[in-house]
């Protein structure tokens, strides 16, 4: 399996004129790639600081083709699409932020999930105080959660309502578990006897 190289400047100067020399052959391969497959005008220019000349792809006279087109358009035309390592790596970062965010909003979610379910279930000390935010989102998941409970008795009317209860407790406690604990479906189940009236 290939390393993954870390983005910064190499220092050694021998590793870096190496790593160049193949970096850049691989970019030609692909703007020939792309070239054939798609059919586009495309053209790469590498300078490098220990050569006089740069390398060019395909050719210098298909180059300047492709640049004195691009130079004869409109300005708005040859920044649109236009990026740079700052561009691109701002879009990225802010990607991740997103995924981050909507992340921790769904462990927030099964955290309070599984603490009512461990207060249903006599876990939680009466000492701890839960945050003013914490009661109403825990009020929110309870009303929630008697919602699913009530659509699936209606869905499900031949089944007992402690089936349904069951069934929805022991799923939503071992979702929260597996994501804290590693846990198996197995290991948490929670036994709610029916009466028989």
């Amino acid at each position: 399996m290939r390393r993954k190289m870390h983005l910064a400047f190499i220092e050694h100067k021998n590793t870096r004129k190496a790593i160049l020399k193949r970096r850049r052959k691989g970019l030609m391969k692909k703007m020939d790639e792309v070239n054939t497959l798609c059919g586009v005008d495309g053209c790469a220019i590498v300078y490098s600081p220990d050569e006089a000349i740069p390398e060019v792809w395909p050719n210098e006279a298909k180059a300047e083709s492709v640049v004195a087109r691009f130079n004869m358009m409109p300005y708005v035309n040859q920044h649109k699409g236009m990026k740079n390592q700052e561009v691109y790596f701002k879009k990225a970062i802010s990607n991740l932020e997103g995924k981050l965010n909507k992340q921790i909003k769904a462990n927030y979610e099964k955290e309070i999930t599984l603490l009512m379910y461990r207060d249903l279930n006599g876990e939680v000390s009466h000492e701890r105080k839960l945050k003013v935010d914490e009661y109403h989102n825990l009020n929110r998941v309870i009303d929630q959660k008697l919602e699913e409970i009530n659509e699936g008795m209606r869905a499900l009317s031949g089944k007992s309502a402690f089936s349904l209860v069951q069934d929805s407790i022991n799923r939503d406690v071992a979702e929260c578990s597996r994501s804290r604990m590693g846990l198996k479906d197995d290991d948490l189940v929670i036994p709610i006897e029916e009466n028989d009236d």
